[in-house]
């Protein structure tokens, strides 16, 4: 009788990782680099024009996007930092306020619900914009 095939295939963790996130096997031996978490949301000044519509997706996208670019390895110049903020921004609902004093706590509720959403926007716009540079 032949063997039984589970209908699984092995796979390699480690090359799985590698084609999710090419760049970060490319690790130098020596110190592990320290990537901080992202900075928590702070209510911009809207004395200027205290009505003025607000994205609580861009605010979100803005915590995180240091941090995820620093762990993907893109490039931090001004043009591909507006490059990946846009293609996120596209990729996510638009959640836009205007009372300024709960502006912190929608931030909470909206970071709560779209996180996952949020955090493959970005990596997919970081890895657009490494594979097409416009610099």
């Amino acid at each position: 009788m032949p063997p039984r095939r589970s209908g699984k295939k092995d796979f390699d963790l480690e090359r799985m990782y590698q084609k999710l996130v090419p760049s970060m096997g490319d690790e130098l031996p020596g110190e592990p680099e320290v990537i901080p978490e992202p900075e928590p949301f702070v209510v911009p000044d809207q004395e200027e024009n205290p009505f003025e519509p607000l994205n609580l997706m861009e605010c979100i996208l803005l915590e995180k996007m240091d941090h995820t670019m620093k762990m993907l390895r893109s490039c931090d110049c001004q043009r591909c930092r507006g490059d990946i903020l846009a293609i996120a921004l596209n990729q996510l609902p638009c959640a836009y306020v205007v009372d300024c004093a709960r502006v912190a706590e929608k931030v909470s509720e909206m970071r709560r619900l779209h996180e996952v959403k949020v955090t493959s926007a970005l990596i997919m716009a970081v890895q657009t914009v490494k594979a097409n540079p416009r610099h």
